[in-house]
């Protein structure tokens, strides 16, 4: 009877626990339509162990280009478990969706697609946390990628994510904290879409994002009551008249269809002071560099000479382009000289390089020549023969010096 007793105890303490935790997500978002949006609802591989989504959402991700240079590669979609990590990354309950790459750059995120009533007015929010960062210290994003997170919806229900069609809440990039992200529309169809989205620029060692708490609100418009309209009182039957000759309607002037904006670039070039690659303040900007833009198959679209205050360029395609920088002389690109970049129709994507001075290297100083002294010749020395022919001349005058005196003391006696 005691353990009965114990484990009704403990389920009901159970119970009240998860009671409590769903109240919390509750009173954060009364009335909240999307299927999992705490992310408490569970996680299942979609391919492989390191596509793990939460339930009821679908991925996404942008493929090359440039994967062999860091650039643009699939994440890696992982439950973050507050029971395994601890709660830094998870902002309530137990787990949030997090995604990120190592060692390289990616854009993409989440969707989920929900039925409203058309022309409702929507709020879609989620909190999302970044780090980015070249070292491993976890509670901080140290020269970082230049990580930016995003909410947004498409009112007309599509799920192609580079979609003009999407308004996306402002870009933030604050790292290392739980930052609100919220877009607002107006549904144009009885079924719309939401996405959460990541996009690093640098592949610095570690890019991640955790995102929980996604949350969408309608506020369904109100049905007008019509007025009942006075009767009016009856009037005379007027005499017919002659019927007036037909007249032509005129044609229709026809309306140009709707073209979906433009990408557009917001290019500038910045005196790299700190070597870090990313603009500070007081980094100012630099004249004299020139950049070209090249589309996906490596076309050039446009080649212009940079200002110190940069330039805005116009009527892009959508999607991916490739920004080349050439320096002026005796500098050069910190980091990347030709980077990707996606443009999204109806915004302005901003790209910077940073330059640094090349230093030419100090000549070593010339040590003054040393004379060599000219050998003096030595002679050389006799051969053999010769040798023997010196030293029997020798001995004959020797000989010839003792001789001619006796000779000539005899020949004085005669």
């Amino acid at each position: 009877m005691k353990r009965f007793w114990h484990v009704l105890g403990v389920s009901m303490l159970v119970v009240l626990t998860f009671l409590g935790l769903t109240a919390s997500v509750l009173a954060d978002c009364p009335g909240n339509v999307l299927v999992n949006g705490g992310f408490e609802g569970g996680f299942s591989a979609r391919g492989d162990d390191w596509l793990q989504v939460a339930d009821g959402w679908t991925p996404f991700w942008q493929d090359g280009p440039n994967q062999d240079e860091g650039y643009n590669r699939r994440p890696e979609f992982r439950p973050e478990d507050a029971r395994i990590h601890g709660n830094r990354r998870v902002r309530e309950g137990n787990l949030a969706q997090k995604m990120d790459t190592l060692f390289g750059t990616h854009h993409g995120g989440i969707w989920q697609q929900v039925a409203v009533p058309a022309g409702s007015r929507l709020t879609f929010r989620a909190f999302g946390q970044s780090w980015s960062s070249n070292e491993d210290d976890p509670a901080v994003s140290k020269d970082s990628g230049r990580y930016e997170m995003s909410v947004g919806i498409d009112p007309t229900g599509g799920t192609d994510w580079t979609s003009g069609n999407i308004v996306w809440s402002p870009r933030n990039g604050t790292p290392d904290q739980w930052v609100e992200l919220v877009a607002q529309a107006t549904a144009q169809s009885s079924t719309i879409t939401v996405f959460i989205r990541g996009d690093v620029e640098y592949p610095v060692k570690h890019n991640d994002a955790y995102f929980d708490d996604a949350c969408l609100t309608v506020q369904t418009p109100p049905t007008a009551t019509p007025r009942p309209q006075p009767t009016a009182a009856p009037t005379a039957t007027p005499e017919p008249t002659a019927e007036p000759e037909p007249t032509e309607a005129p044609e229709p002037t026809p309306t140009e269809a709707p073209v979906d904006a433009p990408g557009v670039l917001a290019i500038s070039v910045f005196a790299d002071s700190d070597g870090d690659g990313l603009r500070s303040e007081g980094e100012a900007g630099m004249a004299g560099a020139e950049v070209a833009v090249l589309d996906a198959d490596g076309t050039e679209l446009a080649r212009i000479a940079l200002g110190v205050d940069g330039l805005t360029l116009g009527d892009l395609p959508v999607g991916d382009l490739t920004v080349v920088v050439t320096p002026p002389e005796a500098y050069e690109v910190n980091r990347f000289a030709q980077r990707p970049v996606t443009t999204v129709a109806g915004e302005t994507v901003a790209i910077d390089f940073g330059l640094i001075e090349v230093v030419a290297p100090t000549p070593e100083p010339t040590a003054a020549p040393t004379l060599t002294p000219v050998p003096t010749p030595v002679p050389a020395p006799a051969s053999e023969g010769q040798g023997g022919l010196w030293r029997i001349s020798g001995i004959l005058v020797a000989l010839l010096a003792v001789i001619l005196p006796v000779g000539v003391r005899m020949l004085g006696r005669r």
